[in-house]
């Protein structure tokens, strides 16, 4: 009997027949790609790179970040000590304020006493200062301050840090736009 479905007596019928698949790697199955490994001498899947990989590269970048980090953080620590020995230095000479530096303190509300306050309070601004200055460092000190009234402001000082004497050249209040005329 012929017809659909029926086998041939010696062999199966052309259309259940399972044609062999060649996959990527050359190796031959029977259609079913779950369970086929590359042949020997061909490139393995990323996925099977991907587990063969060993965790070195990882902590390869992990041990950079931490040494990158305790960099910054040691440095910090060591920009603040020169910071605070720079404003002692400054703070042992007497204060000398030029002419232009009291005429912006008188029109932004800026005290000898808040100056005073800042060299002990402040920080050293690296950026804006220019330590290698001769024959006086240029030294920009940041402050927040406390007025009389309770309220916070925040102050720059920019100083002149010579020999003989600390000289304050102006004085900013950065907590308020003051309108000032030319000194």
């Amino acid at each position: 009997m012929k017809g659909p479905g029926r086998v041939k007596a010696g062999g199966k019928n052309k259309r259940n027949r399972k044609k062999p698949v060649v996959d990527a790697f050359g190796s031959q199955g029977e259609g079913d790609r779950s369970n086929t490994q590359p042949a020997k001498g061909n490139k393995p899947s990323k996925k099977e790179r991907r587990k063969a990989r060993s965790p070195v590269g990882f902590l390869v970048a992990l041990s950079v970040a931490v040494g990158g980090l305790a960099v910054a953080v040691y440095s910090s620590i060591n920009a603040k000590k020169e910071s605070d020995a720079l404003l002692r230095s400054m703070r042992r000479r007497p204060l000398a304020i030029t002419e232009h530096a009291a005429c912006r303190m008188e029109c932004r509300f800026v005290t000898k006493k808040d100056v005073t306050e800042s060299l002990f309070k402040g920080r050293v601004n690296r950026r804006k200062s220019d330590l290698g200055a001769k024959p006086c460092k240029k030294v920009v000190v940041d402050a927040d301050i406390r007025t009389k009234e309770g309220r916070s402001k925040s102050v720059q000082n920019v100083f002149s840090a010579c020999q003989d004497e600390t000289r304050l050249v102006t004085a900013i209040d950065t907590s308020t736009n003051w309108p000032c005329g030319p000194c």
